[in-house]
Parts: structure tokens; sequence; C-alpha cells
């Protein structure tokens, strides 16, 4: 409460750590997990400087990688004048005029900075945006030789100067700008300029080569965050090679004499030229009350290396923040952001996704260029990011398969070749070849010939999931359907690659001998009413061909047989008004009658097939739950050959045990419905890799950022193999709050009603409505009204 002593009670403490400076650095380490010293200097006006310093020493010592270094100055009250006093700080007409005739004082001001050091050559390794490079720095103090404790030294400000010049190895001479600590007093100004020319003297008798500057005729004088002040200004002018002017100057103190030194006042905005192979360097000097003098000695950022421009495809652009509000506002900046940019897209997502926190609330889209992002944002939405999704690997049968399936993969992905060529190898090790698959598309007749499709489709899905791998995204549990098992085993590490090849390839022969004879339809009913139809049809001639080739859902099957008994079977379902379609199966029958015999031909052939245990969980769509590996012996994959799939019994076992998220192993998504149909109200996350209808770059992407929204974290630096140039991106949206204690209302105004002042806003009318009884010093007086100003209360009497 307001005038209650707190001193000594249960709120003195967290008042003291909340606001004592003592607690600034250690509070920001505290929050962002920073491990590394965390100190906080004070040195009056030089203080942000020389936490530069120490900064550097930290670094170059090992303390740490990376350094925070700045000031914070903040006035209290923060409205509040200032009364001049000839010879004093304060200026008599609020401005500072740093070096000039006119200089009486400066004027204070509230402010902070931090920068962001690092170790040069780390920094270019890292490929950081550098700014600029501190050559060298140094403090000191005045000691006891000048006039007074407040007083500047020429002596120490240039043996500061010269020390920051040495440790740098930098020529004076080499340098074209210095941001002085120019608090335009008639004393301190002579005295920085004759400590600088002292230095700078000795080492050249060049005259006004050398600007000065001073940021505080710019936003006054920061006090302990000066130096960081003038310092960002000095980078500011190197990143963008133009030097800007000192205000208020107009003709030069009488105590400097100017055209006898190195230096000049610069007062209006001009290019920084240099000369060629020469590099751009400044001078930074700040100096506190009480003598604790700081200089840095910086020069322009090195040229970054060139980069070769990246080819034209999708890229994805990561938004994440901590709070559904904050994310919406970060969409919203970078939609602005992208309007203006010439940034490469390449440049902005490789930033955006390797040099950013990730946080819980995300937002991803893919694109080619920034007005497609732009536009993706105009819509889009994020979504809060649950724990990391347990993912299920699916490996789709045959039927997506398309004519370029793998192709694009091929040229871009040298993980995908890598593996496909690995898959190939093993395939043609089990006697099937192919020349040119990936490599150029299918023609129409190959995409259903099953001797070519299947191995092709194996080798597919073996070089995505190897290529998935690589990008972190690894399953905890994978799932097959019919020759899909095949490529599940080999990821769950139950068969090697080589036996994974030999039964795809047996298989297939075995199947191409029953090619033609049959057909395989998908229809969405439920069990009772297939099996009634079935029952119904297996009465007419052929129809005991029909079999229910695969369950994948509650009310997803599919029948296979005779191919003229499965079309009539498909068009009377379909004008009963039931969904049914044709699948591309090559005209086989799976999974029923038709096979018959070939199952044991297939055990015979894949005889002396050793399994391993699984490394990862194996859901058996032949048993219709998981199964630990073992099992998946000669006799197993003849079952996967004739018998019903049981996909919907193995997806449940997987729901059962907690897996929520399932990524689809093929060249487009044919079994995502299903597995939505099985979770029913669970919440589960399915996507595909592929999709016919875009490109297989932006499929992928579009599936990354899917998953990344849902929590999963991929390995970015293997989904940006090639580094790219740090660019600048629109900042953080801090959510802001007010946490000032605005100074509780007098009890002198209670009772009043506030009244505008059209004429003066700083000034706040009352009107009174008190009895004269709450004012008895007045006694019999009337109170015609009363005014309250800052500091002040007015009352207008009469009698």
């Amino acid at each position: 409460a307001p005038g209650q002593d707190v001193y000594g009670s249960g709120a003195y403490f967290p008042l003291m750590i909340g606001n004592d400076k003592d607690y600034l650095a250690t509070r920001v380490s505290y929050r962002l997990n920073l491990t590394g010293p965390s100190v906080t200097i004070q040195t009056a006006c030089s203080t942000s400087l020389v936490a530069v310093h120490m900064a550097c020493q930290s670094l170059l010592a090992g303390e740490c990688d990376l350094a925070l270094a700045g000031g914070v100055a903040i006035g209290v009250p923060q409205r509040i004048g200032y009364r001049h006093e000839e010879g004093g700080y304060f200026s008599p007409d609020g401005h500072c005029r740093a070096f000039d005739a006119d200089a009486r004082g400066t004027i204070f001001g509230n402010g902070a900075g931090v920068v962001a050091l690092k170790r040069l050559q780390e920094a270019i390794a890292d490929g950081d945006r550098i700014e600029a490079v501190i050559k060298g720095s140094a403090i000191n103090n005045d000691g006891a030789a000048k006039v007074g404790f407040t007083a500047p030294s020429a002596r120490g400000q240039a043996e500061v100067i010269a020390q920051a010049l040495a440790v740098s190895g930098v020529d004076p001479a080499s340098i074209a700008y210095v941001e002085a600590h120019g608090t335009g007093t008639p004393l301190g100004d002579p005295i920085e300029v004759a400590a600088l020319s002292r230095v700078f003297a000795s080492h050249t008798d060049r005259r006004q080569f050398c600007a000065l500057g001073s940021v505080k005729t710019n936003v006054g004088h920061l006090d302990s965050a000066a130096g960081v002040a003038g310092l960002i200004k000095t980078v500011l002018c190197l990143r963008h090679r133009r030097l800007v002017p000192s205000l208020h100057f107009r003709q030069p103190n009488p105590a400097i004499d100017f055209a006898t030194t190195p230096f000049y006042v610069n007062t209006q905005l001009r290019d920084w030229n240099t000369e060629p192979g020469l590099k751009r360097r400044a001078g930074v000097s700040s100096f506190g009350i009480g003598g604790t003098n700081a200089h840095v000695v910086l020069e322009e950022a090195p040229t970054p290396e060139t980069l070769p421009p990246p080819l034209p495809q999708p890229h994805l652009l990561l938004l994440s923040a901590r709070s559904g509000e904050a994310l919406d506002a970060m969409r919203r900046q970078w939609q602005q952001h992208l309007r203006l940019t010439d940034d490469p897209p390449a440049d902005i997502a490789w930033t955006a996704a390797l040099r950013r926190s990730h946080h819980p609330h995300r937002l991803a889209v893919v694109g080619e260029s920034a007005d497609q992002w732009r536009q993706q944002l105009e819509h889009a939405r994020g979504r809060a990011a649950q724990s990391a999704p347990r993912l299920c690997w699916v490996f789709a049968g045959q039927g997506p398969q398309s004519a370029a399936m793998g192709c694009e993969l091929w040229r871009h992905h040298k993980v995908f070749r890598h593996a496909a060529e690995q898959a190939l190898a093993a395939l043609a090790q089990a006697g099937w070849q192919h020349r040119g698959l990936f490599e150029q598309p299918l023609r129409p007749a190959e995409q259903e010939e099953t001797t070519l499709i299947q191995p092709a489709l194996f080798a597919l899905q073996w070089a995505l999931a190897a290529l998935w791998q690589s990008w972190g995204m690894e399953p905890e549990a994978v799932v097959g359907h019919s020759l899909g098992e095949v490529a599940a085993a080999c990821a769950a590490g139950i068969l090697r690659l080589e036996q994974g090849a030999r039964v795809v390839v047996q298989r297939s022969l075995l199947l191409a001998t029953r090619s033609g004879l049959g057909a395989m339809a998908a229809v969405e009913w439920s069990s009772q009413e297939l099996l009634r139809s079935l029952d119904r049809w297996r009465h007419e001639p052929g129809g005991e061909s029909l079999d229910i080739a695969a369950c994948n859902s509650p009310r997803e099957f599919v029948v296979s047989g005779e191919r003229a008994m499965v079309e009539a079977w498909r068009q009377q379902t379909a004008a009963a008004g039931v969904r049914c379609r044709l699948l591309r199966t090559s005209a086989v029958a799976g999974h029923s009658g038709l096979v018959a015999g070939l199952d044991d031909e297939l055990e015979k052939r894949l005889a002396g097939l050793t399994p391993a245990p699984a490394q990862k969980r194996f859901l058996s769509a032949v048993e219709g739950h998981e199964l630990p590996g073992e099992e998946l012996g000669p006799r197993y994959w003849a079952r996967n050959l004739r018998q019903t799939v049981c996909f919907a019994g193995a997806v449940e076992a997987g729901l059962a045990a907690g897996l929520n998220a399932w990524l689809e192993i093929s060249p487009h998504p044919v079994l995502t419905p299903a597995l939505s149909e099985c979770a029913g109200e669970r919440s589960i996350l399915t996507a595909g890799s592929l999709q016919r209808e875009m490109s297989e770059q932006l499929s992928l992407l579009r599936t990354v950022a899917r998953f990344w929204e849902a929590g999963a974290e991929p390995h970015w630096n293997a989904l940006f193999p090639q580094r790219r140039p740090l660019v600048p991106l629109p900042h953080y949206p801090w959510q802001r709050q007010r946490f000032w204690i605005d100074k509780p209302r007098s009890a002198r105004t209670r009772g009043l009603q506030r009244l505008s002042c059209s004429a003066d806003p700083s000034i706040e009318f009352f009107e009174a409505h008190l009895s004269l009884r709450a004012l008895p010093a007045i006694g019999n007086h009337r109170i015609d009204g009363m005014c309250v100003v800052p500091g002040a209360l007015y009352l207008s009497l009469g009698i």
C-alpha cells in the first residue's frame, strides 16, 4: 500500500530482486537459459561499452561462445523536467550540441541497447549475418590525476584509445570515423578532441581526414546505455557505408582548433568511400563519471561467401510463437515482410528453420516464391503443437503407382538415390532388373506389369523410407498392406534388404502367371451388408470366385475374383448407391481363390528365409495384431499372398498402443481414408508422402509442415543440406504487458471530478465537490475552482 514500509516484511525480498539493478543480468540469464558469465556492470555513462569490452574478453578466454552485451537506462519518474545551471551538465535549450560553440550541456533520455557478440571465425563458419567486427577494445580509469572526481582526463582518455588501437593492430590513419562520447559540454568536448588528437597525431600528420559524431545529438545522453547506442549507430554506418550527420553543429567550440587536428565534425549524410582494398574502420568512445573509460575499434564485416543461386523449387517456411495471439501477429508481420523483401526464398526458409527457435504454436506454408507464401498466410491459421507424435509408417500395396514416381526425388535427393540404388542392386541379385528405373517415367503398359511394378514399388518404398529417416521422421512402428508388408518388414529390421527383394521378386513372378484373369474392387460398405451381397452372388455361375481380399476399415473392403464377375458385381452394387471402384492391380485377383496354389509354391521358393526379431513394432496385416518378427518366415509370406488382408485389425492394434500419427509410404495416399475410418472419434494425424497431382518435393514438404505443426522435430540440417546466407527476418511479436505501477491518486484529489484541458494535456483540472468542512483551514472562503498540475495544487478562492 502507498506509504507502507515494506523493509523487513515478506514483500521486501521479491520487490528487491524484481527491481534492483544487481539482478538484471542474472534474471535475463534465468529467463533465456544462458549459462555463461552473467554480470551486471555499473560504471555510470560508460557502463554498456565496458560491458561490450568485458564480453569480448569472456569470448576470447573461452568462457562463452555467444555473448549479449549492452545497457539500459530508465529515468523515474518518466515525465520530469530539469533546471539548467550555467556550467552544469544540462542543456539550456533541450539540445545536445556536441563540439559546437553554443554547447552548454546535454540532455538525458531513456533507452536500451544490446549487441550479440561471437568469435569471428566461428560466426563465419556458422554462416551468421555479421554486421561488423570488433578489432580490439580497452578500458581504464583516470585515477586521481584530474581536477575532480567528475572531471574528464585527457591523459586517461588518450591512454585507453591507444591501448585499444594497440590491441587491434590498427593504424589510426586507417580510421575514418570516431563515434565520440560527445556530451556537448564546454569542458568535456575540448578534452575529448585533445585526447584523440594526441593518439592519432603520433601516427600520422594528416589533417581533418576523420569524421567525428555523437549519437547524443539525436537521442540525448542515455546514461548507462550511451556507449552501446553509439556502438550500434557506428555499426549501422559501417553496414550501410554511409556517414550520418551529427546534429545541431554550426560552428566549432573556440577551444577546439579542428584545422590542426585529424578530425572534423560531420554535418551531412555522405557516402563512406575508401580506397580499393582497404577496410572501413571506426572507433567508439564512452567515458563515465568517475573516470572509467572505454574505447572500441570497429571494422566493416567481411564480404560474405558467394553461394550459387538456389534452384527454383518449393521451400518450407516455418513460423512459431509462444501463444496463439503472438503467432497471429507474426503471421501478419510476415505478410508485410514478404511483400517488401528481395531475399531469395531459399535464404528466408533456411534462416527461419535453422536460426529461429521453434515454439509450441506453429504455422508452416510451402511455396516457390514470397508471393506464394504470402497468399497462403492470408488464410492459414496455426495450431498448438502437442508432444512429439508417435509415428507409424504405413506401406501401401500395389495400386498407387504412377509413371514418374520417384524421378524427381532421384534427381534432387542424394539419400533417396543412394537407397534406391541399394534396393535395385538387391533386386538384381534376386533376379530382377529394369534399366533406368527412377531415371525416366514408366510407360503406361509398364505400370500394369506385375513383374515390373511390384519390385519398382518395393524399391521406391525402401528409398522413400530412407529419406524420411534421414529427415528425423523415425517411426515407432510399421504396418504394411499386402505387398507393402515386405517393405515394412525390411524397415522394421525383420528382413534384410536382400531378403525382402527376394520375397518381392518371387511373389511377382508367381502372380504374373495368373495375370489377366481377375480384378479387384474397393467398396465402402458395412461388413454385414458385404457378406450378404457376396452370399447372394455365390449362387450365380462363377460367383464362387468372389472373395473379400482386404478389410481396410470397418466400412472399406476390397473384393477380388474373376474379372467379369467382379465387374458385374461392382456395377450392380454401384447401381444400389454404394461407392465401388476398380483397383489398379495388373488384372490379378490377389488374396482370392484365383491364386490358390501360388502360396504353397512361394513358400517353397523362399525356403531358408530366416527373419530376425523386429527392431520396431511390426503390426501384422496377416494376423491383425503386433508380431515380434521371428514368425515372418516362408509360411508367413505364403499367407500374405493368399489370405484376406486384415489391415483394419493391424491399425486397431496400433491405435490401442497409442500411435497417433500415420505416414503413408507410397507414390500416392490410398490408405489414409481407411486410417481415419479406423480411428473413428480418436484424434490422429494421417498424411501421405507423395501425391500424383503435385511435384514430389512439394508433397514431401507439405507433409513435413503438417507433422512439424503437430509437434514433430525433423532434422532441419538434413532437410536444408545446403547452407544459405543468413537474412533478416521479422522480429518476434512480443505480447507486451504493462507492469508499471502508477502513482496512486492523491488524497487531495479524492471527491474531485476530472475535467479535460484542451490547451495543455499535461494539466489536469478537477471540479471540487467538497463541503467547507472538508477544508476547515479555508474558513468561510468560497471555493470557485481547483486546478492540479504536476507537483502543485492551486485553488481559486473567492471572498
